[in-house]
């Protein structure tokens, strides 16, 4: 319980990006696998968390390294 209240008392002092970031990686990595199974693109992205197509590949390459559309070859 004190390592939760922790984690929450460091959002609200300004740490937003840095669980963005993170939550983003988690999203990627999940959506990196789906793929590698077979996946459509789209269909990982929404079942990862995110909402827009486009903000999804952009995210994917910076975090992962390669465009989602790669993933299969990977």
């Amino acid at each position: 319980v004190a390592n939760i209240e922790l984690f929450f008392k460091k959002i609200q002092k300004g740490h937003r990006s840095d669980l963005h970031h993170i939550l983003n990686t988690v999203r990627c990595e999940n959506a990196d696998k789906l793929l590698k199974c077979g996946v459509k693109v789209s269909d990982a992205c929404y079942d990862c968390g995110f909402s827009d197509p486009s903000y999804f590949s952009r995210t994917f390459k910076t975090i992962i390294g390669y465009p989602p559309s790669e993933a299969h070859k990977k």
